[in-house]
């Protein structure tokens, strides 16, 4: 086993460490984990499984049980509870006002947006029973946890500088005097930093040899042999590969005390995208953030949205076995600072592109250097199948580079193998995208679910006002609810399939049916969701084809209330263990050839020498994949007419092994001689007609006016394609809503390669109003109906839905029923009906009661109060506090809309009438005049 030692590398001018075999004592290597590391910095409510895949977790958790559940699942896990020392929180409930700094009036100094008090860390700090806050801190600090359970503690706030208002004014000496004029912003710091490093060495003195100290907030130069660890929060001084960040993250490497526990937290923040903007599909930026952390000897974690530690995903890349550094890090392709970074370790090589711009890189590059050990395979991934496909690293492959600023970069990383392997992380299908892992989409809840919160479910913690809620459920029925679970798979094979539920009070189903859309058909089955919660429950092992065809579906048909939580998918397959390839398919044959498709048929191909029997096929048209599939034909569409394409088929058995040849041939396309035909027409208003065609037509032809006519009498103004190319939509003079008119098209083209001209084509029509168009939303959750019908239902506040609804000629009821969750509530909606607008205003009416048919044309709600204006949409609290409703307009127009208690009536009820009359009030009389006064 290698363990961490030095060697010294000149880098931005700083002499650094770098890690390379060297013996250490034995505490380091109880805490050397293997490469990559990984780490999740979270302030908790998860699942203890979750928490377990990684190698470091700190947390806000100081619960010995915490810290012994983890070590049960992975007995190697570092576990460390975080408290933050900038305000105080140690020491709580004890600590003191006179510990508050203050400025020179004697005003307490707060931070974080003024939330928190900013704890006095130096020795002019006043004594309250005998202790200055820096002493009483470090004691409170070592005595968090029981150290019989934890590895050690950590601070998620120390600052060697005093920030935020304290810049400005702030007076240690209590002198009544600002100590940033009276002795400078630089004494000002000398004081901080003191009282910082004597924190952090007293923790120290005082924490056993074999526990470990982590400091978030400062790197606190000059004390750095008294802590083992720093936080880079948010990418930190590290962002974006900042050349200054990277050498500090290096020296860190040489000068923080054995052994080490850096942990780089990568987010968005590293390419400048908001808090509020998910990068969790972002593979680039992951594999940035994982092979800067593989330069040095970090632990790396990875936050979808880096709002403050809530959702983190896992991914391929961090159940690679690397196994330790057999090299300095190398630098390739310089310019000044600008290179690639190469660096060797025992089962691979991890190549790094900081140099701001793509460099296409080759094995060539790299053979020369010191610790190769190639040739070097991309190992098969699921989630990234594209990039991690796990072929042979040997032509050039491009590594995009990019700069943010003159300082910060951002690129691609190649992780690579000295063996072909196949590694799949469990994919995880959530009903919350946040929880669902990377390159998947959540789960799909149709009809009436209600998201919740609590229970033990799966989840990273219940943060509603980030609409991280923990699971869902709907009331037993007969299968009208449902919820469809759908991988996607990259790497096709064996997998095993696991469901989690939580717990949910009252009447939960022991009967939640399920489907398991597999390879080899569909396998049913029921959940007894009574037992076995908050646990992984295997359901079997089951083959998947590559793509999103194969699926898990629940539903209410049920004798009780049905939790949508989670499934997961572990990688079960044998493709390590077999090598033998299948027999070659044969025979291909194209069947059924039109101008556009192609049926391809073959036959399946006889067992391999070890029994093996083709599984599945790839479909190569013209030398690019098109397909994967179980059958052994497959329809190929969307094709050029008069075009010949060559196929290949290959064939796959349940390790993933490819036959060593394709059946293959070539077939041509037939010539298209038939005119554009018509598929519909509709009206859309009674000014607007609506012409979809049964193919492409050419722009030309499609937008001349002249080419269409409608009787009896109406005008043509004009003709618009659609971005389908099918699809035209005719601006007319008004026609009579119910009346039937007949349109004649002459001279319309297709897109044949020899044009064909259609020629009194002819259809029927009748005349509709405009249709209602929608947009909605609500805090925290809406139904929507329209004239009695169900339209839809959404519970994310942050965005607007918008439905496009058929209209009556007379009389529309839009009603609306609202839940609120917690706090405040209220409803947006704006509604357009052709050239009339409406929006959320005092002209709804509101209901908090159920009354049988209030969502009905028919109900009278003469009774219903005006509903109250809370204020306007885009300046009304609390709303624009946490960002507007995406999709409706801000200003003085649209209101929020409640009862007259928008705080305590949590499920109200709105109806708003359109009519078909004129809505306008009339104009009041002016000029009047009184004859003959007396």
């Amino acid at each position: 086993m290698k363990f961490i030692g030095c060697k010294y590398l000149i880098y931005c001018g700083l002499v650094v460490c770098l890690v390379v075999g060297m013996k250490v004592d034995k505490l380091s290597a109880q805490f050397n984990h293997r490469y990559p590391r990984t780490g999740v910095f979270h302030w908790g409510g998860a699942p203890y499984e979750w928490y377990a895949q990684y190698d470091l977790v700190m947390s806000s958790s100081n619960s010995s049980n915490f810290a012994k559940n983890l070590k049960e699942i992975n007995p190697n896990i570092i576990v460390v509870a975080t408290r933050d020392i900038n305000v105080g929180d140690p020491v709580q409930p004890n600590y003191y006002n006179e510990w508050t700094c203050v400025d020179s009036r004697g005003r307490p100094l707060t931070i974080y947006g003024g939330s928190k008090p900013l704890a006095d860390i130096t020795d002019f700090c006043p004594r309250v029973g005998g202790r200055r806050y820096n002493e009483a801190v470090a004691d409170a600090m070592v005595n968090l946890v029981d150290l019989n359970y934890f590895d050690g503690i950590a601070t998620d706030g120390l600052w060697d500088a005093p920030w935020g208002d304290a810049q400005n004014d702030i007076d240690l000496d209590r002198n009544g005097v600002n100590d940033n004029q009276e002795h400078g912003r630089d004494w000002v710091i000398s004081q901080w930093k003191k009282g910082a490093g004597k924190v952090v060495t007293e923790i120290n003195q005082k924490l056993p040899d074999d526990k470990i100290f982590i400091v978030n907030g400062t790197t606190l130069s000059g004390y750095r042999d008294q802590f083992n660890g720093h936080v880079f929060e948010y990418g930190g001084a590290l962002s974006s590969a900042y050349h200054w960040g990277f050498g500090i993250y290096m020296d860190l490497t040489r000068e923080l005390k054995q052994p080490h526990a850096t942990m780089i937290d990568g987010c968005g923040a590293w390419i400048g995208e908001s808090e509020d903007r998910s990068v969790r599909n972002n593979f680039e930026l992951l594999r940035f953030v994982l092979g800067t952390a593989l330069m040095g000897d970090g632990y790396v974690g990875y936050q979808t949205l880096y709002k403050d530690h809530y959702f983190l995903s896992y991914y391929d890349e961090f159940d690679l076995d690397l196994g330790y550094p057999t090299s300095d890090v190398q630098r390739i392709f310089e310019n000044g600072y600008d290179a690639v970074f190469v660096r060797f370790f025992d089962n691979g090589v991890v190549i790094l592109n900081a140099k701001g711009e793509t460099v296409n890189i080759s094995d060539n590059d790299i053979r020369s250097l010191s610790g190769y050990n190639g040739p070097y395979y991309r190992f098969q991934g699921n989630q990234d199948p594209q990039w991690n496909n796990g072929e042979l690293f040997s032509g050039a492959v491009a590594l995009p580079g990019r700069k943010i600023d003159s300082n910060r970069y951002w690129g691609e990383c190649l992780i690579l193998l000295r063996e072909k392997k196949t590694v799949v992380a469990d994919i995880v299908i959530d009903h919350s995208e946040m929880v669902t892992s990377p390159g998947s989409e959540p789960a799909e809840l149709v009809g009436n679910w209600i998201q919740r919160c609590g229970g033990g479910n799966w989840s990273t913690g219940c943060r509603e006002w980030l609409s991280g809620y923990e699971y869902a459920v709907t009331s037993g029925g007969s299968g009208e609810q449902y919820a469809i679970y759908r991988p996607t798979f990259g790497v096709p094979g064996k997998y095993e399939v696991y469901e989690w539920h939580g717990n949910h009070e009252g009447g939960v189903a022991s009967n939640v049916p399920y489907e398991i859309h597999h390879a080899g058909g569909v396998t049913r089955g029921t959940i007894n969701q009574t037992q076995n919660m908050r646990k992984w429950n295997l359901l079997g092992t089951f083959q998947f084809m590559t793509g999103k065809d194969n699926y898990i579906k629940i539903s209410n048909a049920a004798n009780g209330t049905v939790i949508a939580d989670a499934f997961k998918f572990v990688y079960a397959d044998k493709a390590s263990q077999d090598s033998i390839p299948p027999n070659s398919p044969s025979n291909l044959q194209g069947m059924n050839i039109s101008e556009t498709s192609i049926t391809l048929a073959w036959d399946k191909p006889p067992a391999a020498s070890d029994g093996d029997q083709a599984l599945w096929y790839t479909v190569y048209r013209n030398d690019n994949l098109i397909t994967t599939t179980t059958n052994t034909s497959y329809e190929d569409n969307n094709l050029q007419e008069s075009t010949s394409y060559h196929y290949a088929v290959y064939a796959f058995d349940d390790a993933r092994n490819q036959s060593d040849e394709a059946a293959t041939a070539t077939f041509t396309t037939l010539a298209d001689v038939t005119p554009p035909d018509i598929s519909s027409v509709n009206s859309l208003s009674p000014t607007t007609v609506e012409i979809v065609f049964n193919e492409a037509v050419e722009k030309s032809s499609a937008i001349t006016a002249i080419n269409y006519s409608i009787e009896p009498d109406i005008l043509i103004y004009s003709a618009e394609l659609v971005d389908d190319s099918v699809t035209v939509q005719l601006a007319t003079s008004e026609q009579i809503v119910g009346t039937t008119y007949n349109i004649t098209i002459n001279n319309v083209k297709d897109r044949a390669k020899i044009p064909n001209i259609c020629s009194n084509l002819s259809a029927a029509y009748q005349a509709k109003m405009s249709p209602l168009v929608i947009r909605i939303s609500a805090d925290n959750i809406y139904e929507l109906y329209v004239n009695g019908t169900f339209i839809g239902t959404d519970d994310n506040w942050n965005d607007a839905e918008k439905y496009t609804v058929q209209s009556n000629p007379d009389k529309n009821i839009i009603a609306v029923k609202v839940t609120d969750l917690e706090g405040v509530a209220g409803l947006v909606a704006e509604i357009d009906w052709g050239s009339k607008h409406f929006v959320t205003n005092e002209n709804w009416k509101v209901s908090t009661q159920y009354q049988g048919g209030w969502e009905t044309i028919g109900f009278n709600d003469i009774t219903w109060q005006k509903a109250t204006s809370i204020g306007y949409h885009g300046s009304t609290t609390p709303w624009t506090t946490f960002g507007d409703v995406n999709g409706i307009e801000k200003g003085t127009v649209v209101s929020w809309i409640w009862s007259s208690d928008n705080e305590n009536d949590n499920e109200v009820y709105f109806r708003f009438t359109i009519s078909g009359v004129d809505m306008e009030p009339p104009v009041p009389p002016s000029g009047l005049q009184v004859a003959n006064p007396q």
